[in-house]
């Protein structure tokens, strides 16, 4: 029997057989594991796994094998496998403890698009607290001006410009932290 063209008869191949032509497969069905990678799944799934997985299927229910199209009845477990295991992945809690925990239950109760806001919030009071100097080098700098356009912009020097951006810098980053010190 040639696997790749599939089986035309009843016959149901031998035991050996069988092994032999599902080996025999193994390129098309890492080709095929490989396609069904690409479709965003999680890293955490390997299309090795996935063949092997297939494999072990395929010899637990060679009785349910009708002796016709092995490829395609491969193909099929190769996807009901894949599916179960995105199932898996998705339904898989992480245990995660002490401040890791909090940060978990956070992520949970606060949906994304909200926790950014809230984010952008507090980004935005840490910025409302700089001296106005120091906020326009920030912005401009976010801007993606180059420190002798915005010096010359702002009507400063290049230094002051540096020394102005460097402060802002620090001060969000003692704010985030915690200390209103500039």
């Amino acid at each position: 029997m040639n696997p790749l063209e599939g089986n035309q008869g009843s016959r149901v191949p031998s035991e050996e057989e069988f092994k032999r032509d599902i080996v025999a497969l193994e390129p098309k069905l890492q080709r095929e594991a490989y396609f069904l990678l690409t479709k965003g799944a999680p890293k955490t799934i390997e299309a090795k796994d996935l063949v092997q997985e297939t494999y072990k299927r395929a010899l637990e229910g060679r009785q349910d094998f009708d002796g016709k199209h092995l490829e395609a009845w491969l193909k099929t477990i190769l996807t009901n496998v894949f599916r179960d295991q995105l199932r898996r992945v998705a339904n898989t809690d992480t245990v995660v403890r002490g401040e890791d925990a909090d940060a978990a239950i956070d992520a949970r109760v606060t949906p994304p698009n909200q926790a950014a806001a809230v984010e952008l919030s507090e980004v935005a009071s840490r910025m409302s607290k700089l001296p106005p100097g120091q906020l326009q080098a920030l912005e401009m700098s976010a801007e993606g001006y180059k420190s002798p356009e915005a010096a010359a912009e702002m009507n400063i020097t290049d230094g002051t410009f540096r020394v102005h951006l460097s402060r802002a810098r620090k001060a969000l980053r003692n704010l985030e932290d915690g200390d209103d010190k500039k």
